[in-house]
């Protein structure tokens, strides 16, 4: 990686369906625990192909779910939330 400081935050997370107001669907990401702070108060979205339908939705986060052990995060000391991120202390 980069030659610069980083603080890491790793999290387990479920992965849920939910639907745009324009009725596409999307993944989101649900900590089973506070255990990353960068992301309390936020998510991570995975937006799906236009045309996907619920059943098919659920399948990818079906396999999400039992295939992802965890996500990580990484800032480094150039970000200007490094400072601010309880990260890697």
């Amino acid at each position: 990686m980069r030659g610069s400081n980083a603080r890491t935050e790793r999290g387990k997370f479920t992965f849920t369906v939910s639907e745009f107001s324009n009725h596409t669907f999307f993944i989101y990401t649900e900590p089973d625990r506070r255990t990353m702070p960068a992301l309390e108060d936020a998510f991570i979205g995975f937006d799906l192909p236009e045309g996907t339908t619920l059943e098919q939705a659920h399948n990818v986060a079906d396999f999400m779910n039992k295939n992802l052990a965890g996500i990580s995060l990484t800032i480094f000391d150039t970000h200007p939330l490094y400072e601010q991120s309880p990260a890697g202390k």
